[in-house]
């Protein structure tokens, strides 16, 4: 999450390991390469350039039949970040609202879900 931590937590849990940090400094936090990246409602609508920052930062972090999964509050928050993630370099495999949702709320005339919609995606372009 960008800016929460200044100091890096590692968690290992067997052979998983969770970091709680600035995903902004994931070059200098992770020495290997990620086998799946999971980015749970990314606030991208407001913070778009960061959000662009820690998605090619972890581009450069993934191996190369990596995955990573993304889900979003709204449509138009969904379509922003699809096209973060394009500009990128990844390659969207699967790209829907989820029918799991848990909706939370329509503001101004736009239904606001946990998890609305999802991506997977992996390196390359289409």
């Amino acid at each position: 999450m960008p800016g929460r931590n200044t100091r890096p937590i590692l968690k290992k849990m067997n052979r998983i390991s969770c970091i709680d940090a600035d995903a902004r400094r994931v070059g200098e936090l992770v020495g290997g390469k990620f086998d799946i990246v999971v980015a749970r409602k990314p606030n991208v609508a407001e913070l778009t350039s960061v959000w662009r920052e820690i998605f090619e930062n972890v581009r450069d972090k993934m191996k190369e039949d990596s995955i990573l999964i993304a889900t979003s509050f709204t449509a138009k928050e969904h379509a922003l970040m699809e096209e973060i993630l394009k500009t990128a370099g990844f390659r969207i495999f699967l790209n829907e609202a989820n029918p799991f949702a848990r909706p939370l709320e329509i503001k101004n005339g736009i239904q606001i879900s946990v998890d609305h919609s999802i991506i997977i995606a992996k390196l390359g372009r289409a």
